[in-house]
């Protein structure tokens, strides 16, 4: 973060991420410069008393930013040469045999229409990855971002952090009062002004084969906990199975 912070942050002006100050490696502690802004939730239910036209102006920003955000920290380094997606993307049939709560000729649609994809998919220059790209670690305040908690920052498939950030915004679906109208629009939002600021040509179809790939390789790692319980573990559980669903649809096209 030293590195990060001298080499691009410490000048920009509008993409941040917090100025490391001192590890307390003892107790494990990193201390950060205070940076003021606000989560997206913050953000959405702050901005209920302005109307709904003022709220979705505000979310359209947010994600926009974040685009930006996570463009300009990929800008950074940049391999050679393009490189497959990451092998575990790949391992599909063994993902899918865990999914039990898919019928097995839905796993095996699925998994026929992977194979027919799956030499179609194109290849990307490996960059930065934050790994960790979600709401939670992401501060807004007037057009401006800071992105915080690097625990397994690395150089990697760049669309890792894309989809990360993306299946976030289908998540807030299960939210109070967040519209699947709204959250779809955001997702258009991220992924038009993502590819734009790439230089990449947008195609949403493209776009859905490679989000059902990172479905099956990384959402039921990422949101089903075993070792939580509660009202949590619950809603997680329901959004993995949420997002099979939405594979289940997808293989049928």
């Amino acid at each position: 973060m030293r590195l990060l912070w001298r080499t691009h942050y410490a000048r920009n002006q509008k993409y941040h991420i917090p100025e490391p100050l001192y590890i307390d490696e003892e107790h494990a502690l990193l201390f950060l410069r205070y940076w003021p802004g606000e989560s997206i939730l913050s953000l959405f239910y702050r901005s209920a008393v302005g109307g709904r036209q003022r709220r979705i102006a505000i979310m359209e920003d947010y994600v926009r930013n974040a685009a930006r955000w996570l463009v300009d920290f990929q800008d950074i380094h940049s391999s050679v040469r393009a490189k497959e997606i990451p092998s575990e993307t790949l391992d599909f049939e063994a993902q899918l045999t865990t999914a039990t709560y898919l019928t097995r000729t839905v796993r095996q649609r699925i998994i026929d229409k992977m194979r027919g994809l799956q030499e179609s998919l194109p290849k990307l220059r490996e960059t930065y990855v934050h790994d960790q790209y979600l709401f939670r670690n992401i501060l807004y305040n007037n057009g401006e971002v800071c992105v915080f908690d690097f625990p397994h920052f690395r150089i990697g498939w760049p669309l890792y952090d894309f989809f990360t950030f993306y299946t976030g915004i289908e998540r807030l679906k299960q939210y109070p009062f967040f519209s699947e109208t709204t959250s779809d629009l955001m997702k258009s939002v991220f992924a038009c002004t993502y590819f734009t600021k790439k230089g990449i040509c947008y195609d949403a179809k493209v776009l859905e084969n490679l989000w059902a790939f990172f479905i099956v390789g990384y959402v039921g790692k990422r949101y089903r906990h075993k070792d939580i319980g509660g009202i949590r573990r619950i809603v997680n559980n329901i959004f993995v199975k949420k997002m099979f669903g939405k594979l289940a649809k997808w293989s049928e096209s």
